[in-house]
């Protein structure tokens, strides 16, 4: 599978996650609303409840809320990570092509340096060269030395 299909699929599956983690929050806060709808409405017309109703009533409210601000707790966590996730992704990525072009940077100086001392070599006399075996010995260790091919 190619690097690019790769990073199709990442993309998503992100951003799959992201709509499961932003659908769960919609869902708490829709029940969190009519939950504070019902409980408005519960209060005005059961005004004539006993104090021991009214006492459950607010029990089980505050239990309901709690279990919904820890549901939304969690997908606020689940959104936290997955953004963690593809920022390090994207970090990652960009310190790959920085990289690549330090490299590249590198091989040109490197090809610049080889040139010159070519041409200084090409522009001295013929009694001051040196013997091509040392010569190419130089190449060599040049070539080796920035992994560069002369050409």
């Amino acid at each position: 599978m190619s690097h690019e299909d790769e990073q199709k699929k990442h993309a998503m599956a992100v951003a799959m996650a992201t709509a499961a983690a932003a659908d769960a929050a919609m869902a708490a806060a829709r029940a969190a609303a009519t939950v504070v709808r019902l409980t408005a409405s519960a209060a005005a017309t059961n005004e004539k409840s006993s104090a021991i109703k009214e006492a459950a009533a607010i029990k089980i409210q505050s239990v309901f809320r709690s279990h919904l601000a820890r549901k939304a707790l969690n997908a606020l966590k689940g959104l936290v990570k997955l953004q963690a996730l593809v920022r390090g992704h994207l970090v990652r990525k960009q310190a790959t092509a920085t990289l690549r072009c330090m490299q590249a940077l590198i091989t040109a100086q490197a090809r610049v340096r080889a040139q010159k001392i070519r041409m200084v070599e090409e522009s001295k006399p013929t009694s001051q060269r040196q013997s091509p075996h040392r010569r190419s010995t130089q190449d060599h260790r040049i070539r080796h030395a920035y992994h560069v091919s002369f050409s």
